[in-house]
């Protein structure tokens, strides 16, 4: 029974107050599942939150009735309508079978946004074969007027379309369509005519995601802010032999260029698919970004090598977050765009991110610290034992350490080098030199792509460690130390330290992997 208002608390009174729970809901730490089923009202708002994070999940592989559509329709019929405001969609079906199951899928894909189409927001389709995609091709064509986010998940590895169909009927207008991701290892036509479409009836769009092969026409986006081309399973070789692309690459930038405030050419694998094949294409390659672009706050270029950006760079002005690499081993264009910024004294006042990718002078780091004083986040990531003269890397992990001492502004410290000292007392003895570096930090991580093993820590090298966690609690949030690996003896004495110095034992994720089995 409810209590009288007199007798209820401050607490009880503001989570029945609609305006307060809202606001608490809205918060990405609130499981809205479980809160949905503490009362009717407590349900009631959950449902009527407006950017609800609470999704319809159609899940193929995992249904009960796959081969029967009734029970799934029959839900349908008793389900809250406010569910389908966000649809996540995954068929995962791998069987012999996959052409019913995909069929199937397709059927209760379109029932569910044919049914609930006008409150259906967010799309959210995960799929392995294309032969999905005239499903969503007709979803777009009959329902969902009012979809705002558009996100298709495609893992082909083959077209399973005929590829006959030379033009597709034009979608209704989609004015409320701002955010639109696409997935995919295949450029097909069917796919490429169906992102044409997309972006032709979207004028709205603020965010596009798209692979490296779709140059959709971008004349009629006149509120696009953010544009990444990925490059997941993209070989270098062929993107620098691609002329045309390069060129239809060069057009769509002339579009959206001064609308942008994000650029990317990258790909989020922990490494990009680097090429060692001789291939002189450096003096035949004619892109170059197009310097007008004021609003830039945001830009990543992971193959510099073939995609020019040093003309950019020196006019650049609004730039926050800057990550540059290179795609070929034996490129040393990176080394001479950084010398130029070097060279020209241009300095990054506003750049507060920063990111590297296969550098291997050392000379450069005292350089970085002056072109870019404002950094709070640096992330370097060297993985090649050897620089593009063939001779052997200088980012060893005590010269990158100590080179970035005094870097005023830094808060998150996250690097890569090729190697760990081959002794781990050697890695023990900088990682303690390095003290000063850990003041002022939030978060600290290093790895090394060799990985370190050892058994069993010796009494002096076991006190040294001890040492370094009492210097690294210096940091905030976060220590992560990857590819060093003990004995399970040594981690449980190396925790059993945290734990009697009152340490914070989260803030050391130095065994993400635990102990090294014997």
């Amino acid at each position: 029974m409810e209590l009288p208002h007199e007798e209820r608390s401050a607490q009880q009174i503001a989570l029945n107050n609609p305006i307060i729970l809202t606001e608490i809901l809205k918060k990405t730490s609130a499981p809205l599942l479980t809160c949905r089923l503490v009362s009717h009202f407590w349900n009631e708002v959950v449902l009527s939150l407006p950017n609800t994070r609470l999704s319809l999940n159609l899940h193929h592989k995992d249904e009960r009735f796959p081969n029967d559509p009734v029970p799934f329709l029959a839900l349908c019929f008793k389900m809250e309508d406010r569910l389908a405001k966000r649809i996540n969609a995954t068929c995962s079906a791998r069987s012999l079978n996959h052409n019913v199951f995909n069929n199937s899928f397709s059927a209760k894909l379109i029932h569910v946004c044919d049914k609930f189409g006008d409150l259906v927001g967010v799309l959210d389709i995960s799929i392995l074969f294309e032969v999905c995609l005239p499903a969503i091709y007709q979803i777009l064509q009959n329902c969902c007027p009012n979809l705002k986010r558009l996100r298709i998940s495609g893992t082909f590895t083959k077209s399973n379309t005929s590829g006959k169909q030379e033009t597709l009927q034009r979608f209704p207008p989609k004015e409320k369509l701002t955010i639109f991701t696409l997935t995919s290892k295949l450029v097909t036509p069917f796919l490429t005519l169906f992102v044409e479409e997309v972006v032709k009836v979207s004028p709205n769009l603020q965010e596009v995601t798209i692979p490296w092969g779709f140059y959709p026409n971008f004349a009629n986006s006149k509120s696009l802010s953010s544009l990444i081309i990925a490059l997941h399973n993209v070989r270098p070789l062929d993107i620098a032999r691609a002329n045309d692309q390069l060129s239809n690459l060069s057009r769509i930038l002339g579009q959206v260029g001064d609308q942008l405030v994000t650029l990317s050419f990258g790909c989020d694998d922990d490494k990009f698919n680097m090429e060692s094949a001789e291939f002189d294409f450096f003096n035949n390659s004619a892109f170059y970004l197009p310097r007008r672009m004021s609003k830039l706050q945001n830009f990543r270029n992971d193959i510099v090598d073939i995609l020019e950006c040093s003309d950019y760079l020196q006019n650049a002005t609004s730039l926050k977050t800057l990550v540059i690499g290179k795609a070929f081993t034996w490129s040393k264009r990176l080394d001479e765009i950084l010398k130029n910024i070097f060279d020209t004294k241009k300095i990054f006042g506003n750049v507060t991110s920063l990111m590297i990718r296969e550098i291997h002078d050392p000379a450069f780091l005292d350089e970085l610290m002056t072109a870019f004083p404002n950094v709070e986040k640096f992330d370097l990531d060297t993985y090649q034992r050897t620089d593009w003269r063939g001779g052997v890397s200088g980012m060893e992990l005590g010269v990158v350490l100590k080179a970035c001492v005094g870097w005023k502004a830094l808060k998150h410290f996250d690097i890569a080098v090729p190697t760990f000292p081959k002794e781990i007392e050697d890695v023990i003895q900088t990682l303690l030199d390095a003290k000063e570096l850990y003041k002022g930090l939030k978060t600290f991580e290093i790895m090394a792509h060799r990985e370190i093993v050892r058994a069993r820590l010796f009494a002096d090298e076991m006190e040294q460690l001890k040492q370094v966690l009492v210097a690294m609690d210096a940091v905030e949030d976060k220590v992560i130390i990857d590819n060093i690996y003990f004995g399970e003896e040594s981690v449980k004495k190396i925790l059993n330290f945290i734990r009697s110095m009152d340490m914070n034992m989260a803030k050391f994720a130095i065994f993400r992997r635990g102990a090294y089995k014997y």
